[in-house]
């Protein structure tokens, strides 16, 4: 989709990464698991929509150990980058549960 090829999620010492092509495939700790390509695209479609207005960044400097997180999204020619620490966008609930029903549906 628009030439995504890619997309690394961060938080803390979690890793969601999700490979997309014919086959798109989710890693998360020792979980690899495909993804068909329907449901992919309404994945997709989700993912895209609840980022559509982020910032680049998001920080708090008042925080000592707060939230640390990086989303980044490998395209063809660029990556796009988004990161926050203490702080995160008003709907960072809703891209969470994204990632973990794509991994609960999956299993």
């Amino acid at each position: 989709m628009l030439g995504l090829q890619a997309i690394e999620f961060i938080q803390n010492q979690t890793i969601v990464k999700i490979k997309l092509g014919d086959v798109s495939t989710i890693i998360y700790n020792n979980y690899n698991k495909e993804i068909g390509k329907d449901k992919m695209k309404d994945y997709l479609k989700r993912f895209l929509s609840i980022i559509d207005n982020w910032n680049q960044e998001y920080v708090d400097n008042q925080f000592i150990d707060g939230i640390d997180w990086k989303l980044i999204l490998v395209y063809d020619q660029r990556i796009k980058e988004y990161k926050g620490y203490g702080r995160t966008p008003s709907n960072f609930p809703l891209l969470k549960e994204l990632f973990y029903s794509m991994i609960e549906s999956e299993k």
